[in-house]
């Protein structure tokens, strides 16, 4: 559920709340070092090292988008994470949990310091992780949001037919 052009972040309405992602000096540096060493790597004649720094500089192109684009808009029906050259959906409805967490799994997190999304759903894939300058604030807007959902369903579910399967519930 994403997509790989960078355009597409807000294809439906202006966002209600945009959150700055966060990068860590530690992921700075890395890329620093690597798009160095595949420089480096450059230097050597041989068809082999050009063809290794050659997908070396490709790696580091997108971790220096990662740099450049790297926000998560929270909509009133869903969140996108915007990272680098993707853009992750996911609805608030499927959302089942957000909270802190400093696990070190590799995601769209360019810091320790992250935000655990668990969302409905079938595949274990679904979960993500993201990295912002302010996560607290972006918890209480994904909470605040999910209250909001729960209490529209139950005002729906108080006026629909008792005997009625209600879609939505």
């Amino acid at each position: 559920m994403f997509s790989l052009l960078p355009d597409e972040c807000g294809w439906k309405g202006k966002p209600m709340t945009r959150f700055n992602g966060k990068s860590s000096w530690w992921f700075i540096a890395f890329i620093l070092v690597w798009t160095a060493v595949m420089f480096i790597i450059m230097l050597i004649p041989s068809p082999v090292a050009l063809w290794i720094a050659g997908a070396g500089l490709l790696m580091s192109i997108f971790l220096i988008s990662t740099l450049i684009r790297n926000h998560v808009d929270v909509f009133d029906d869903r969140v996108e994470i915007c990272y680098g050259p993707m853009t992750i959906r996911i609805t608030i409805s499927s959302i089942r949990s957000v909270e802190r967490s400093h696990c070190l799994l590799a995601s769209t997190a360019n810091s320790f310091d992250r935000v655990y999304i668990t969302v409905r759903g079938i595949d274990c894939c679904d979960d993500t992780l993201v990295s912002l300058k302010d996560n607290d604030a972006f918890i209480e807007a994904v909470r605040d949001r999910l209250r909001d959902l729960r209490a529209e369903a139950s005002d729906v579910s108080e006026c629909a037919h008792p005997t009625s399967n209600a879609p939505w519930l």
